[in-house]
């Protein structure tokens, strides 16, 4: 995999894990799995060899929107 795509891909992990680490992700069991399948997908596409830059920017960026719909009902349920 080609470093620009490797070094997109941790900086969404990153991102990720960010929001895993959260307390208000951490006391909702259900977002903190969602993010965590997030994490998983995002870091299985290290070991696929994906030659489609904008294939690739699609899939994370719908995982990056399944990490925020996560901590939207985190945050929801906090009240």
């Amino acid at each position: 995999m080609d470093e620009k795509f490797e070094s997109f891909i941790a900086a969404a992990t990153a991102l990720m894990r960010r929001a895993e680490a959260l307390p208000i992700v951490a006391a909702n069991a259900q977002a903190s799995q969602r993010i965590a399948a997030a994490i998983t997908d995002v870091s299985k596409m290290r070991h696929i060899d994906i030659n489609d830059p904008k294939l690739l920017v699609e899939v994370v960026d719908g995982k990056l929107g399944e990490v925020q719909d996560a901590l939207a009902t985190a945050k929801a349920s906090s009240r």
